[in-house]
């Protein structure tokens, strides 16, 4: 009895640990990521300046072939419920 419980706890332990390795090994990439776009939008200043023109692309990217996708949440809730009546 004892010992399946300290098996257990085990298990748990090793699980956690290489669960937090794996998270801290993913949030160091990311704030590896973050830090080298900071530095090369520090290099780069006139992106700024682009941004506009990337939003006016991704609007009209969404009014050409994102029609649906203007439901939002409400498109993802029809089809959990569209689902479950099948």
């Amino acid at each position: 009895m004892k010992t399946n419980w300290v098996k257990q706890q085990a298990a748990l332990l090793l699980a956690t640990v290489i669960s937090s390795v794996l998270i801290g090994c993913t949030i160091a990439f990311f704030l590896w990521l973050l830090e080298n776009a900071t530095e090369y939008r520090n290099l780069h200043p006139y992106l700024l300046w682009l941004l506009p023109v990337g939003g006016l692309i991704i609007f009209f990217a969404y009014q050409k072939w994102g029609k649906v996708s203007s439901k939002g949440n409400n498109l993802v809730i029809e089809a959990v419920n569209q689902k479950n009546v099948d």
